[in-house]
């Protein structure tokens, strides 16, 4: 048995067309939800840069460290991270933090630290 197919004029195509409603206040509440994570993602996924100059609380947040580590690493010894201060206010350069993090890297060749 053949099935049939029935061809609907023109006219009847449009109105049927024309008779899809979109909840426009919807589609744009969507629109921004989806914008909102788009830039939650960005924050997740993108690299997180070193500032030429910054604070223990943006270093730290850079670093996924409490600023009281970044306290502890400013304590006199032989590899204290360089910072400065005036007064209370406390600032770091991104030249001294990378000074500080290759000074304390370890190679994995030489079950050491790296003499790069």
């Amino acid at each position: 048995m053949v099935g049939t197919v029935a061809i609907l004029p023109q006219n009847q195509i449009l109105n049927k067309m024309n008779k899809i409603e979109f909840d426009i206040p919807a589609i744009k509440d969507l629109l921004e939800k989806v914008n909102e994570l788009e830039k939650k993602l960005d924050l997740l996924t993108k690299p997180k840069q070193l500032d030429p100059i910054m604070t223990p609380k943006k270093l730290a947040e850079v670093l996924e460290k409490s600023t009281r580590t970044l306290q502890t690493w400013r304590e006199p010894g032989k590899e204290a991270i360089i910072f400065s201060q005036y007064g209370s206010s406390v600032w770091y350069t991104a030249k001294n933090v990378l000074k500080f993090l290759k000074e304390n890297e370890f190679g994995s060749n030489n079950g050491g630290k790296s003499d790069e």
